[in-house]
């Protein structure tokens, strides 16, 4: 976990805090309406202090059925609603990690019927808290000087450099945060295989960068250089690690970390999308922290056809 906070010092005031776990559901259904749900649950930190509202705030209240359930150390709140299929692309709610944190991000839903039997599903989020881009612009002044080093032998320009440096800034932000199968609880909870499949996800990631933005250079050299950076990435975590001070005051005053879970239910078959289908009740699932969406707008996708 040093290593992580290594690369990410603002992922230092989250790793401290609490877990705000967030469920949004949709269920497309046959007469032509979307049947959504949402649950937060809050790990309260502050002996009774914290409320739902400061977590999930609901775009238009009215259009909601909503309950709260507190309880010693946790407060559980649910909303209910049904939207028409076809209705204009709108802000639901915001998710936020809390009064003593800084992030936040607004949620849009559409679903529509593209075309007879077949229908999209949209979900995007837009950061609107503070330090936006700053989790990708942390590691790339890591990443840039190992990045020239490997990719300079191969022909790249400096341009080239500096493109591959914001891609894989952007890939290691959503390696740790999603959407899809983020690896930060993995690399907190089993460092040692986190960080190994941390460093394969970047390997594969620098490997399709290269081939794609430099076709001159052959697939094995691609996987070479991709391979050796990924090496020479895990070689300076560990010494920034090991360089690192012990007994430190742990840091306060940061916000919760919130794992939100997007699940949709549609008509039919899926037949394209970036998310998780999940074989056995048919369903699309993508998993992410909040930060996901702080470099740039996250879209989950999903289409359906009966």
């Amino acid at each position: 976990m040093k290593a992580l906070k290594a690369l990410f010092p603002a992922l230092a005031l989250l790793l401290v805090g609490g877990c705000v776990r967030s469920t949004s559901l949709s269920e497309i259904t046959p007469e032509g309406t979307v049947k959504r749900s949402l649950a937060v649950t809050i790990n309260d930190m502050s002996g009774g202090e914290e409320k739902a509202e400061d977590y999930l705030i609901l775009a238009n209240p009215g259009q909601w059925k909503a309950s709260t359930n507190n309880k010693p150390g946790t407060i559980e709140y649910k909303a209910t609603r049904t939207m028409a299929l076809g209705a204009p692309k709108a802000v639901e709610y915001r998710l936020t990690d809390g009064k003593k944190g800084k992030g936040k991000a607004k949620v849009e839903v559409q679903v529509r019927q593209v075309s007879e039997g077949v229908t999209e599903y949209t979900e995007t989020w837009t950061w609107e808290g503070e330090g936006k881009g700053s989790l990708a612009g942390e590691v790339i002044a890591d990443i840039k000087p190992l990045l020239a080093k490997h990719l300079t032998p191969l022909g790249a320009s400096d341009a080239q450099v500096d493109s591959a440096a914001q891609a894989m800034a952007r890939e290691t932000v959503r390696t740790l945060m999603g959407p899809g199968e983020p690896l930060l609880m993995t690399i907190i909870g089993q460092p040692e295989e986190g960080i190994r499949q941390f460093r394969r996800r970047l390997y594969l990631g620098l490997a399709e960068h290269i081939t794609r933005s430099m076709p001159a250079v052959s697939e094995e050299k691609a996987k070479e250089a991709a391979k050796a950076w990924a090496l020479g990435l895990q070689t300076l975590l560990e010494k920034k690690q090991a360089d690192s001070k012990t007994g430190e005051e742990p840091p306060t005053g940061g916000g919760q970390l919130v794992l939100a879970q997007s699940v949709v239910q549609g008509l039919g078959q899926v037949t394209d999308t970036n998310g998780i289908v999940d074989e056995v009740d048919g369903r699309v699932y993508w998993s992410m922290y909040l930060e996901a969406c702080s470099n740039e707008p996250v879209v989950l996708r999903a289409v359906f056809k009966k």
